[in-house]
């Protein structure tokens, strides 16, 4: 640079630095260097430079609408953004068709290990603020598939809490899954694949969904299911019911009805979600109608450094608290499917590694259920059922069919079958795999 005056400035345009990044360090990344002066007279400083690979990895939001849900989710914690909500950004909040609005006021993910360790995407101290702990991760922009292999509607995206004040040091992959066959319309599945890429230890490590909903202003009603893991909300005229699940084994480590005025609306401090995400059950329904939001929190999980461990919630609409009953589970139901079928290592839309018959689903069913299976190249296949003497009852594909990720529905009120175990086998050019299943009437 040569000799540069007091207070003035200097440029190295004519023999600017050159940075190569390798094809493999992801778009978006961060990357620092230390740019080191020396000059006469002993004098150094050292100046960090942050340089971005390829583009900032922005925020983005998809809207579900495979079934009688219609619900906005994001890749950074926030869900809902509809019109009027505490994060407007064009999406159309949670909205069940046959009540056709949204209530939902703020829908926010939480992570946290102590009171000192929180990140999250909910409101905090400030007015209409929220913690913006959770941050697009390196190549995690949201992906969308309709239909995807899982379900009708996928979305995956990563973030982490490079965000907060005290990160955790986590990558959350999160899948949503939205359907639209009977029952199964009536949710969407938020998936949550928790991995430790800090070097330290991380236990007991609370995933939290934090929901407030407005029936409208003042009039919200708090409830909570222990035996379906499940929180609810709804109108103190017994309408317009919202809940949601935790369908992980863990089940739900915390739920807490929260009093607006009491806790929340003049802030909510980083203890109080701790509080609320730790606490187990203290005031897990509401007494009279005000204005109210909940919180429900699985876990505890305890990750070494690298470990990877799952949360689920389904957020459901119904029209009556007596079909959570059967909704419910069949939410838990698909979860395990993901469960199951995620040890395949293609993503939605490629071309499978191999030739392989899934489990199907619902298991046991009545009277239909759902067969996938996945070609690793263009072949003739068939695809039978058999009962429990070996004899065909129905072909459901005799074709050839591309490479990729396949399904067929089984309606067995077509073949007038009667109840009992049933097997289902793939046959393709040069290798066939059968799987057994369950009709129950």
């Amino acid at each position: 640079y040569g000799a540069i005056a007091l207070n003035d400035s200097t440029s190295n345009s004519g023999q600017p630095y050159r940075i190569a990044f390798d094809d493999s360090i992801s778009a978006g990344r961060m990357v620092v260097f230390d740019l080191v002066l020396n000059g006469s007279g002993g004098y150094q400083d050292t100046l960090p430079l942050y340089l971005r690979v390829g583009a900032k990895q922005e925020g983005d939001h998809f809207t579900h609408t495979a079934g009688q849900v219609q619900f906005t989710v994001s890749n950074y914690g926030i869900y809902g953004l509809g019109q009027g909500s505490a994060s407007d950004s064009g999406g159309v909040g949670f909205i069940y068709l046959p009540d056709n609005q949204s209530y939902l006021y703020e829908m926010a993910f939480m992570i946290a290990s102590d009171s000192d360790h929180v990140s999250d995407a909910a409101r905090n101290m400030l007015p209409y603020s929220n913690d913006i702990d959770l941050q697009v991760a390196p190549g995690g922009g949201l992906k969308a598939y309709a239909p995807s292999f899982y379900a009708e509607e996928r979305t995956i995206s990563v973030f982490n809490d490079n965000g907060s004040c005290q990160p955790l040091g986590v990558e959350i992959r999160q899948s949503t899954f939205a359907y639209k066959e009977d029952i199964e319309d009536q949710f969407v599945i938020m998936a949550y694949e928790v991995k430790n890429t800090s070097d330290s230890s991380l236990s007991g490590l609370r995933v939290a969904l934090y929901a407030d909903w407005d029936f409208p202003y003042g009039a919200d009603m708090v409830g909570f299911d222990g035996d379906l893991d499940l929180g609810y909300m709804y109108a103190n005229d017994g309408s317009a019911i919202r809940g949601i699940a935790v369908l992980n084994s863990e089940g739900t480590a915390s739920y807490r009805s929260i009093d607006g005025a009491a806790w929340t609306r003049d802030g909510f401090a980083k203890s109080e979600k701790w509080q609320f995400m730790s606490e187990g059950f203290v005031d897990t329904a509401s007494v009279y109608a005000k204005d109210h939001s909940h919180l429900i929190a699985t876990g505890p999980f305890d990750l070494a450094p690298g470990q990877v461990d799952t949360a689920a919630f389904a957020i459901i609409g119904v029209d009556s608290l007596a079909e959570f009953d059967v909704v419910v589970p069949r939410a838990v139901l698909r979860f395990n499917d993901f469960m199951v079928s995620a040890e395949n290592p293609q993503d939605p839309g490629g071309i499978p590694d191999k030739f392989e018959l899934f489990a199907n689903y619902p298991n046991p069913f009545n009277p239909a259920t759902t067969i996938e299976f996945a070609l690793d190249k263009q072949q003739a296949v068939r695809l039978e059922v058999f009962n429990i003497l070996g004899r065909k009852v129905a072909t459901l594909v005799d074709d050839v069919l591309d490479a990729g990720y396949h399904k067929v529905v089984w309606d067995s009120s077509a073949e007038k079958v009667s109840s009992g175990v049933y097997f289902y086998r793939l046959k393709g050019e040069n290798q066939a795999v059968s799987r057994k299943m369950l009709l129950l009437k």
